[in-house]
């Protein structure tokens, strides 16, 4: 692997001046506050080291963005920052008012306010409130952006890295989203200059998939690194450390990817058969080893290499890196070595590698491993805090798929559930081929409780025709059903392919069809069509269909996933589709934050609520940042169908914030129906890059 480091003084300077106001309500102790107004430049500057003066013309010569944070590469000059309007970053800080009035640390946010009076939108000037007895001896920490940071405290503020989707073949617009920046210990912040430091670094690899083949292939959905041996990628950064947090370490990195046009003849900027991946990377070193690459198309081809690292490579924050020379020829099943499912009903018993712990997992390397994973949790042994981990791709060729973990009867009517308990890391890999199930919970894992998964990624098709129609199907690619009230978690999932379901009823998503449990989604992508049909007209079958969630009966937090799948539901009296979560009810509480969606969502007949995000949300609510991109089509067969482009549905206890936008040109209000959207004050940034 050849590597080019661009360096850049990634540098941004902020000049402060002030302005004071007064707020105190009568008998009532609150914050006095002023207004700091600072300058901000997004300059690179070893290119243009003027930021002594952060109104100084720009340099006439170099070419100046006009997006948000976003990046043009320009080669060997590198790359170039600019300010958007929805910009913000948040300050740490503490004085003797805070610590009387509010605690022991208190964080202000700064808000774009202006342009540079240059006309150089690489720098702007921001606002923001703070106690008003902070004086030149105040400390700051700073962060950005305010959107993407979560913690009170400078301690605990973090930022996650999972969900990073690049649109286009080598498009840099999805990196603006992730440009963690940070200013520490800074004194004198009304008058001093304050340099932000970068806290990832920026990874361009170019690569050439040989023998590529749009047809057969299908158009590449997925970029995998894999380190063979430790764990040396971070999903998490945090702030008061500039590095990534330990319990976020993984063996893996993925990237998911959109709208990917292979060339068949070279260009300026590709070889042919050329693919230029960017993304975000916390600064890591990969001990000498085994590095290996893999891009996956859509029908399952994968295209790899694997390099040996002869000695440590380390990555920096605020660098550049490049990486070249990548050619990547098709995988061999056989020849690397595949988990192949043929037959529900052989089970081999045979022993785990590993001991079931977090730092030494049972291995799932083989057919028996995963039968006998399957048939011992359908017996009622649910691995309860046990950790399994994927080491090869598993390929399902069985008429017929039984999951892992589901209900002992298949109509879903009395009995009881056999969930599986554990943790499951698919460290990348990838299940293919077809999931044929005849039964009330269908999906890769049929039943699971008080667990996770991470880093799986399905590509198989799931057809799902339930033998009675008396209870509303749980469908979906990953997970049919998460039950009782453990906390669950699913982490950098992904789901693509097609999802038929047929049954009394349809609770269906691409990553999780139903939820009676807390749940906690982050980083997660839908590409698969939902098909849910012979919906029963009795209203204890409702339909509801969501790209990542489809029914949610608990507290769910959502973040940082996006949805690209179509849906269409017929034969249904009343059913909610959304892009992000179908249906929400009114004992769960919801919290969605920058997600998007980029799918039209057909709407089924009768009665159908539709919204880019969310179709119905009967209970709590809070969205921040959830975009829709795309146009949300009429019911063809002209019954009722209520459409907002962020919830069709939203009732007084949701707080839809006025920080979810509709950039699919829609005419569409917000909410179809109910609820209005409410101002959001910790300004996400209405911006469609988040």
């Amino acid at each position: 692997m050849k590597s080019f480091i661009y360096t850049s003084a990634m540098i941004i300077g902020l000049l402060l001046a002030t302005s004071c106001t007064e707020s105190e309500e009568a008998g009532v102790k609150t914050l006095r506050t002023k207004s700091i107004s600072t300058v901000a430049s997004a300059r690179n500057d070893a290119a243009n080291p003027d930021t002594g003066n952060p109104d100084a013309a720009p340099d006439a010569n170099r070419p100046t963005p006009d997006t948000r944070m976003a990046y043009d590469d320009y080669d060997e000059e590198g790359m170039f920052l600019s300010w958007q309007p929805t910009d913000a970053f948040k300050g740490f800080y503490t004085t003797p008012q805070v610590q009387e009035v509010v605690g022991p640390e208190t964080s202000a946010l700064f808000t774009y306010s202006e342009a540079s009076a240059t006309g150089d939108n690489a720098r702007a000037r921001f606002t923001g409130n703070v106690a008003e007895d902070v004086d030149e001896s105040t400390s700051f920490n700073l962060f950005y952006p305010a959107a993407r940071s979560t913690g009170n405290t400078w301690s605990e503020a973090q930022a996650s890295l999972a969900g990073q989707v690049q649109n286009g073949n080598k498009s840099t617009a999805h990196l603006s989203a992730y440009d963690y920046m940070r200013a520490t210990a800074v004194t004198g912040i009304e008058t001093s200059l304050v340099p932000f430091e970068h806290l990832l670094a920026i990874m361009r690899f170019d690569l050439t998939l040989e023998g590529y083949d749009s047809e057969a292939d299908g158009e590449p959905c997925l970029f995998l690194l894999r380190y063979e041996g430790g764990k040396p990628f971070y999903e998490t950064v945090s702030a008061s450390t500039a590095a990534g947090t330990a319990d976020s370490r993984t063996r893996n990195l993925s990237v998911g990817l959109e709208n990917i046009d292979i060339p068949s003849q070279a260009t300026e900027a590709l070889p042919v058969n050329g693919l230029r991946i960017y993304f975000m990377m916390v600064p890591t070193t990969l001990p000498a080893g085994d590095l290996t690459v893999t891009v996956v198309c859509r029908n399952g081809t994968r295209y790899v290499k694997t390099q040996t690292l002869s000695s440590a490579v380390t990555y920096e924050a605020g660098k550049r890196y490049r990486a070249t020379d990548f050619k990547l020829v098709k995988g061999d099943d056989e020849a690397d070595g595949i988990i192949e499912y043929d037959d529900p009903n052989a089970v081999t018993p045979t022993e785990y590698r590993g001991r079931g712990t977090e730092a030494d997992p049972y291995i799932i390397e083989s057919t028996a491993n995963l039968q006998q994973l399957i048939t011992y949790v359908n017996l009622g042994n649910d691995y309860a805090g046990k950790y399994f981990r994927l080491t090869k791709d598993i390929l399902i060729t069985s008429d017929e798929w039984n999951p892992i973990g589901g209900h002992n009867n298949e109509t879903g009517a009395y009995g009881e559930y056999f969930c599986f308990k554990g943790h499951l890391d698919g460290d990348g890999h990838i299940v293919k081929g077809a999931m044929k199930c005849r039964s009330f919970t269908a999906a890769f894992i049929g039943a699971a409780s008080g667990g996770s998964v991470k880093n799986l990624h399905i590509l198989a098709n799931v057809e799902n025709a339930p033998r009675s129609t008396a209870q509303a199907a749980r469908t979906a690619g990953l997970i049919a059903y998460i039950h009782e009230t453990a906390p669950y978690s699913v982490s950098n999932c992904s789901y693509n392919g097609r999802i038929t379901s047929a049954g009394g009823g349809n609770h269906v998503a691409g990553l999780v069809g139903s939820t009676l449990a807390p749940l906690t989604v982050n980083g997660c992508i839908n590409r698969g069509s939902v098909s849910a049909t012979d919906n029963a007209a009795s209203s204890s079958t409702q339909t509801y269909v969501g790209g990542i969630i489809g029914y949610a009966q608990s507290d769910v937090t959502i973040s940082q996933c996006s949805n690209y799948g179509t849906f269409r539901i017929t034969g249904a009296v009343s059913s909610g589709s959304g892009g992000i979560i179908g249906y929400s009810s009114s004992s769960a509480n919801l919290d969605c934050r920058y997600c998007d969606n980029y799918a039209d969502i057909h709407p089924g007949s009768g009665c159908t609520y539709v919204g880019g995000i969310c179709g119905q949300v009967s209970g709590s609510a809070s969205l921040h940042s959830c975009n829709n991109h795309a146009a949300l089509s009429a019911n063809a067969g002209g019954e009722k169908t209520v459409r907002g482009s962020i919830a069709g549905k939203a009732t007084s206890q949701a707080s839809i914030k006025d920080c979810c936008i509709d950039v699919g040109g829609n005419t569409l209000p917000l909410i179809g129906e109910g609820q209005t959207t409410s101002s959001c004050n910790e300004n996400h940034g209405n911006s469609a890059s988040l």
